[in-house]
């Protein structure tokens, strides 16, 4: 059993507590949302005033999972450049013995562009703003003294977060300009990674999670339209939606040797769950 931290109770938090929880462990949760059900551990604080008495001494992992505000790079600089770094200095100087500072990254920190693969090994260009506010607040992870494990997660999907299949349904969406691949995690996938790694006896610095089938963006929305009974008109190249974002395909062949087996494997997989 661990005592494990969570720090951002959103999303993927929600469900990570939840799990751990079934299997056992004992978790408490930092949000700075209220919430009068969430038991005694729950700790309501703001993340930018945290205190270290704030940190129950009995944590030994901890999983940060807090977000960006917003889209805009401004959130992206105070999340990187001040919060997860006051966060860790916090950490520091608590009474917590902490055994493993799990970080929920992204691989948006990868900048390729040309449909090439990316692994853990792969050099970063940190070409782009936001690739380097990624590698920012994983330099502190890195630098914080903590036994780390980074996770760069590529798209997060399934319910509550089906942007693409909504845009299908309303019939907005068309082909991307160009041959663009997607990379995605089905949210059961993203939490069952993050307790996989938890209970790793030794788990590498770094993995990506993503599911075994990066896949042409044309390919997923083809397949959804087929599958919703929508039509897809083929547009003209000058009118096609123009992809924002890299063209990347995610390699988890290291998260596969460590042993974990994917629930969704591929899009596929995870949009017909998310369909049902």
């Amino acid at each position: 059993m661990r005592n494990v931290l969570i720090v951002g109770y959103g999303y993927v938090g929600k469900p990570l507590k939840q799990l751990l929880e079934d299997n056992g462990n004992q978790v408490f949760v930092i949000s700075r949302s209220a919430n009068e059900f969430y038991g005694s551990n729950y700790i309501q604080q703001d993340i930018e005033t945290i205190q270290p008495e704030h940190i129950p001494p009995s944590v030994d992992a901890v999983v940060f999972l807090v977000s960006p505000d917003g889209r805009d790079m401004t959130a992206y600089k105070h999340l990187y450049e001040t919060l997860l770094p006051h966060f860790i200095q916090v950490l520091q100087a608590s009474r917590a013995e902490v055994q493993t500072f799990i970080l929920g990254s992204s691989t948006g920190v990868y900048d390729q562009c040309q449909g090439e693969i990316v692994s853990e090994s792969t050099p970063l260009s940190l070409s782009s703003e936001k690739s380097r506010l990624l590698a920012l607040g994983e330099q502190a992870v890195l630098q914080s003294g903590f036994d780390y494990t980074i996770i760069r997660f590529s798209g997060i999907y399934g319910p509550g977060r089906h942007y693409l299949v909504d845009q299908v349904k309303q019939g907005f969406d068309h082909f991307v300009n160009g041959h663009v691949y997607s990379n995605r995690i089905y949210i059961d996938d993203c939490v069952s990674v993050l307790e996989h790694i938890l209970l790793l006896d030794n788990p590498k610095p770094l993995y990506i999670a993503s599911d075994s089938d990066p896949t042409p963006i044309n390919e997923i929305l083809s397949w959804l339209h087929a599958k919703l009974g929508k039509q897809l008109v083929s547009m003209p190249a000058e009118e096609s939606r123009v992809h924002q974002g890299g063209n990347k395909r995610c390699s988890n062949a290291q998260l596969l040797a460590s042993g974990y087996v994917f629930r969704y494997t591929n899009y596929q997989e995870g949009f017909s769950q998310l369909l049902d």
